[in-house]
C-alpha cells in the first residue's frame, strides 16, 4: 500500500519487475510485504533493497528523511489467549 499526502494511491500486488512512479508534495508512507524484493528509487537516486525476504516493512518518506520500521508478525507458536464460548 502507498498513500501519497495522506491519499491512497496504490494498493495490492506488483508484479516481478513492475516499475511503478508516484508523486506526492510532502510524504509517501508506504507498506511492503516482503522487503526483501522490493527496490525503491527516490528523486532518480536508488535507496536500493529496503529490507530482507519476508520482512513487512512500513516506510516514511519526507523532502529529508526516510524512517523504516519492521513489523513482526505473531509466529505460529505463539499461542493465542483463550476465547470465551
Amino acid at each position: 500500500k502507498i498513500t501519497g499526502d495522506k491519499k491512497v494511491i496504490q494498493e495490492g500486488m506488483v508484479q516481478e519487475n513492475q516499475k511503478l512512479l508516484f508523486k506526492a508534495g510532502e510524504e509517501f508512507r508506504v507498506v511492503v510485504g516482503n522487503a526483501g524484493l522490493a527496490n525503491i528509487t527516490l528523486n532518480n537516486k536508488s535507496i536500493g533493497s529496503i529490507g530482507n525476504l519476508g520482512e513487512i516493512k512500513n516506510i516514511i518518506i519526507t523532502e529529508d528523511t526516510i524512517r523504516s520500521y519492521t513489523l513482526t508478525p505473531p509466529s505460529q507458536n505463539e499461542q493465542k489467549p483463550a476465547t470465551e464460548n
